[in-house]
């Protein structure tokens, strides 16, 4: 059997005489990368579409709008995107040129000035994902590409008019299954889940590789950006002779997945370094057919970004078994302790913690200690004894929820005291209490809550560090069948999805003066007869579009099962989901409306138990070296977004010279739900907020929210200076630039571009 072997960082513990090795070579290879030095960051423009410089920092130097004129700030130009897509992206500019999506599916090209469209070209199959690409040119500056992810594919299209450029790859695209040694027909899935990096003449690539069993590695990849050739691969689950084999079972890389980069990454151009941060080997909630520690999965990565090659890593989970990845981008930043300058990284979870490194070497800034852990009952579990918890800074979410937490708002009596039931009898031992058979866990935060997508950000130079965070718990219960689990898929109403309320919306009667809900209102209306002919064509559409992650029988793969989802979440909730995305699910922008119909009609007519797996499946040969006794456990997904108390959404701002929070606050407002005027409650919905803030040179923290707003914060205190309103909700997070001697706040709403500014010098 594994036994857990503590190593969550390089230099920190007892390491086999490979480890030992790795470890000294760390300050040669560091020494090798930071040969180049290449000219530090400028941070005045907004090149890169997740925030806006290769470091992820979301940060500008520009100096025109301050806390004493944003008042003044108003829109200079607005573009429509002539859809209702709820975008999540962030717009890159360079030049003169603001490079975005539109039209449903559309790749186009902007005038920076004016929002006027230079050009539009149908973006290439599948690749409108809420992630945005990158932009690379040549050095005579004749060659200019955007760099594409869609699918399994890899596409470079031409910049200066969107066009595929054919010489890249196989006619115009690179796979991503390439070089990877398990069967291409077995990989249900393997897009990127985000734009990537460039460095030099790379594209770095994560992977978004599914949450289920027999889900596949997520393979670091880096692809020539001329050419489309596969550069390096880094495992992100050691095959034999790699460092970090022996966490994992022998063999475990043949049927263990995940530990994929799905979220941010952060690029040191200077030294040549590439900061990943990965998320959970799969099964997400069940892990005993992967004894171990599960390297990489949970960890901070470094590599050499010309080669692929480990630098250092460190662990934050081991074994994990509550899907806390690894997502949002570190933040690389400069601080002063002890007397001493430091060049640090700081990791924000899922868990609410914040992890603190060395950028260079990996060892933490504040000790890091082990600390034991509550006993797994599940059968066949093996969960790790002990877990990394740091001493210091102090977390920046919530991590118990008891019943004097449950929500006041939104919930009506029976589902508050439906609720109050679950935690009276759940287990409840602290962040890390492992999933049980028949008995519901309190996770808190939840899986979908914490540091999530685009949750942090920096002032890099000052030591300062924000993040964007969501309260959610969630209630997870071990069963022996997925179909088991549907049950538990939403422990409370679904409040919002990604794209803000849609199903239960103003559906909670007033409140009296003393605050709590009248009774409900009557349950959904009965539904409509299935057509039979409406089904079967959904099934068929179904089929060519969602059974590769969601099943044939709709009882889920490398995602979610989605038996009964109508039934529970609501047709609308349903539609909005397919035509705009949700969490790791990209929209479904091939589909018509008529055609979301009759999957809907398709997903109404499978009975509430899903039939059993088709023999084949059920039969299949496991790998060489799957444990005999391994018996598969499931659990729901158990959202209770609605369960907590207020402030939902927070923005904590951290001072890592001091390792202290300097002040958090709430973030944002939910004007959607029956709640008191103006409230400053935080975002409420389904996943945590996407969209981080951006921090000035001038002292600004600016913000663009799913309640339609855009903010500007005193980065000294949290106060808000000065707001606005959007003309739909914001997903992505703005972009700054300056252009003939003016400065843009560039932000996507539903429905628009919309560019602010000073008024214009005459």
């Amino acid at each position: 059997m594994v036994r857990f072997n503590k190593t969550p960082a390089v230099g920190r513990v007892r390491r086999p005489a490979s480890a030992r090795a790795a470890t000294a070579a760390v300050a040669a290879s560091a020494m090798f990368v930071m040969g180049a030095a290449p000219a530090p960051t400028s941070y005045t423009t907004w090149s890169v579409p997740i925030g806006g410089s290769p470091d992820s920092s979301n940060y500008t130097n520009l100096r025109q709008i301050t806390p004493a004129n944003v008042s003044q700030v108003k829109p200079a130009w607005t573009f429509s995107t002539g859809d209702d897509n709820q975008w999540m992206f962030s717009p890159i500019v360079i030049g003169r040129t603001i490079y975005g999506f539109a039209h449903q599916q559309d790749l186009v090209a902007l005038d920076a000035a004016t929002g006027k469209e230079i050009w539009r070209h149908a973006a290439p199959p599948g690749s409108t994902r809420m992630r945005g690409f990158n932009y690379w040119q040549s050095k005579d500056g004749r060659d200019k590409r955007l760099l594409l992810t869609g699918g399994v594919y890899v596409y470079a299209v031409n910049a200066e008019n969107g066009e595929p450029i054919k010489s890249f790859g196989d006619n115009g695209r690179a796979d991503m299954r390439e070089g990877h040694d398990r069967n291409p027909a077995d990989i249900r899935s393997f897009a990127s889940g985000g734009a990537g990096r460039i460095f030099e003449n790379l594209l770095i690539l994560g992977a978004s590789t599914g949450e289920g069993y027999e889900s596949p590695p997520g393979d670091i990849q880096a692809f020539d950006v001329v050419t489309g050739k596969l550069a390096w691969v880094f495992h992100t689950v050691p095959r034999p002779g790699e460092f970090g084999y022996e966490t994992n079972p022998p063999n475990g890389y043949r049927w263990i997945g995940g530990s994929n980069n799905w979220g941010d990454q952060s690029l040191d151009v200077k030294h040549g370094i590439i900061y990943l941060p990965l998320g959970s080997p799969t099964y997400d909630f069940w892990g005993g057919d992967r004894p171990g520690n599960n390297l990489y999965g949970n960890s901070i990565v470094a590599l050499d970004a010309r080669t692929g090659k480990r630098i250092w890593h460190y662990q934050t989970i081991h074994h994990d078994l509550w899907d806390y990845d690894l997502v949002a981008a570190p933040q690389l930043i400069t601080i002063r302790n002890k007397g001493k300058t430091i060049e640090a990284v700081a990791q924000a979870g899922k868990s609410g913690f914040l992890y603190v490194l060395n950028r260079l070497t990996g060892e933490p800034i504040w000790p890091i200690p082990e600390k034991p852990m509550p006993v797994s009952t599940a059968p066949g579990e093996h969960a790790s004894p002990t877990q990394p918890i740091p001493s210091a800074p102090p977390p920046f979410a919530r991590q118990d929820f008891t019943e004097a937490d449950i929500n006041p708002y939104v919930l009506d009596d029976a589902e508050r005291e439906k609720v109050r039931n679950i935690l009276k009898t759940a287990r409840n031992e602290g962040i890390y209490t492992p999933p049980t058979p028949g008995r519901y866990v309190v996770q808190m935060p939840g899986h979908s809550g914490g540091a999530a997508l685009g949750g942090t950000s920096a002032n890099p130079n000052k030591g300062m560090v924000y993040i964007v965070s969501f309260d959610g718990p969630a209630l997870l219960k071990l069963e022996e069948t997925q179909a088991a689990t549907a049950s538990n898929d939403f422990v409370t109403p679904r409040i919002a999805g990604n794209v803000g309320c849609e199903t239960y919306c103003r559906t909670v009667p007033a409140r009296p003066a003393g605050g709590r809900a009248a009774a409900a209102p009557a349950g959904p209306p009965t539904a409509p007869p299935i057509d039979p002919q409406l089904a079967a064509a959904g099934q068929r559409a179904f089929a060519q579009n969602c059974q590769a992650c969601h099943g044939p029988n709709l009882q889920g793969a490398t995602g979610p099962s989605l038996v009964g989802a109508v039934g529970r979440l609501g047709e609308q909730s349903v539609r909005d989901t397919v035509k705009r995305g949700a969490g790791q699910m990209p929209p479904i922008t091939q589909l018509s409306d008529a055609d979301i119909t009759t999957v809907v009609a398709y997903m109404r007519s499978v009975p509430a138990v899903a039939p059993a797996p088709a023999p084949a499946q059920a039969q299949r040969k496991p790998p060489e070296g799957y444990p005999a006794d391994a018996k598969r456990m499931y659990s729901g997904y158990g959202y209770a977004s609605a369960a907590v108390s207020p402030p939902w959404s927070t923005l904590t701002a951290y001072d890592l010279n001091k390792g202290v929070i300097k002040w958090q606050i709430p973030y944002g407002s939910t004007p959607w739900l029956d709640l008191p005027k103006d409230n400053d409650f935080g975002l409420l919905q389904f996943h945590s907020p996407k969209a981080p803030v951006i921090a000035t040179a001038t002292g600004l923290l600016i913000s663009a929210t799913a309640d339609s707003k855009l903010r500007a914060y005193n980065a000294e205190t949290g106060k808000i200076i000065w707001s606005t309103d959007l003309p739909g909700r914001a997903m992505g997070n703005p972009a700054v630039y300056e252009l003939d001697g003016r400065q843009y706040i560039l932000t996507v709403a539903r429905g628009a571009y919309v560019a602010f500014a000073l008024p214009a010098k005459r």
